[in-house]
C-alpha cells in the first residue's frame, strides 16, 4: 500500500508469472460467479447507497465547496460484466447506475459551487473486451490482471480521460440522466462486437453460474 492510500497489486506480478493469466482469469470467475449467484437471491439496498453517495459527497465537499469530484463506474473486464448478465444481476447494475446519477444531482444542488462528474468506464468496448489468454498461452495482457483488477496502464487511461475532458460518449463518458439511454445503447451495440470476436467468453459466463446455480446452498 502506498502511502496515497494506493494497492499497486505488485503481487500479481508473482502469480502471472508462476500460474499465467488464463488460471488467474478462470480462478477469479469462479470466485465471483459463486459471490454473484448468491446475492442474485436477494435485492439492492437502495436506501443504503443513497446515504453511503451522500456521506461521500460531504466528507469531498463539506470544508471545500468548490470541489472537483469525479464517481466513476469502474471500468470491469467483459468476463466479470457477463457474468453479471447470467446471474440476472445486469438490471440491478443497471438501476444502481441510474441511483448513482440521480444523488449525483442532489449533490450538485447541495453543492452548487462543485463540480461533480459521473464517468462511466463499464462496457465492452476496446478496453474492456481485452483477450484472455488460453490455457496454453504464455503471453501477456496488457490493460488487466483479472476480471476485476486493472493494470496501471488502464488507470492512467482512466486518469486521462477523467481530467482532459471526458468523451461524448464511449469509455470514460460523463454520464447523465439525459444521455443514459444513450449509454445503454452503446454498452449494448459493444456487446455485440465483443460476443462476436470472444464468443466463448460469454458462453464460459454462462456455464459457468449455470453450474454454481446447481451447486447445493448455492455457493
Amino acid at each position: 500500500m502506498t502511502e496515497r492510500g494506493l494497492n499497486p497489486l505488485n503481487q500479481y506480478i508473482k502469480f502471472v508469472r508462476y500460474d499465467g493469466y488464463h488460471k488467474i482469469f478462470r480462478q477469479r470467475a469462479e470466485e465471483n460467479a459463486a459471490s454473484l449467484v448468491k446475492k442474485s437471491a436477494g435485492d439492492l439496498d437502495r436506501e443504503g447507497l443513497r446515504a453511503e453517495l451522500r456521506a461521500l459527497v460531504d466528507a469531498a465537499a463539506g470544508d471545500n465547496p468548490r470541489v472537483d469530484l469525479r464517481l466513476m463506474v469502474y471500468a470491469y473486464h467483459a468476463q466479470l460484466l457477463a457474468l453479471y448478465e447470467a446471474s440476472g444481476l445486469w438490471p440491478r447494475f443497471e438501476e444502481w447506475k441510474r441511483i448513482v446519477l440521480e444523488e449525483a444531482e442532489v449533490a450538485r444542488t447541495r453543492y452548487p459551487l462543485a463540480h461533480i462528474v459521473v464517468h462511466d468506464f463499464s462496457g465492452f468496448g476496446e478496453f474492456n473486451c481485452e483477450a484472455i489468454p488460453g490455457p496454453n498461452d504464455k503471453g501477456t495482457t496488457h490493460w488487466y490482471w483479472e476480471a476485476g483488477h486493472q493494470k496501471p496502464a488502464l488507470g492512467e487511461e482512466m486518469m486521462r480521460r477523467m481530467l482532459s475532458g471526458a468523451p461524448e460518449n464511449g469509455f470514460g463518458m460523463a454520464l447523465t440522466a439525459h444521455n443514459l439511454e444513450q449509454d445503454r445503447q452503446r454498452i449494448a451495440a459493444e456487446r455485440v462486437g465483443c460476443a462476436a470476436a470472444y464468443p466463448a467468453l460469454f458462453a464460459g459466463a454462462r456455464d459457468l453460474v449455470a453450474r454454481i446455480a446447481r451447486r447445493p446452498g448455492k455457493g
